[in-house]
């Protein structure tokens, strides 16, 4: 999500499984917000779930080149 020149990146958890059950298929999953990225002219900055600042690097192998 872009604001102006501020980029909102959600950090999000997501699973996903199936199993074979008798005449089918049955699936199931989840996603779940674990933090955000934030992208300005100022920098980068990381925020968990709860808030607070977090190293980037924590999240830095999810967030796409700009």
């Amino acid at each position: 999500m872009k604001i102006g020149e501020i980029t909102l990146l959600p950090i999000v958890r997501t699973v996903a499984a199936c199993h074979r059950g008798g005449a089918g298929i049955v699936g199931w999953g989840t996603k779940e917000l674990i933090g955000i990225v934030t992208s300005s002219p100022e920098g980068k900055r990381a925020i968990d779930i709860h808030g607070e600042e977090v190293p980037l690097s924590r999240y830095a192998e999810w967030v796409p080149e700009e």
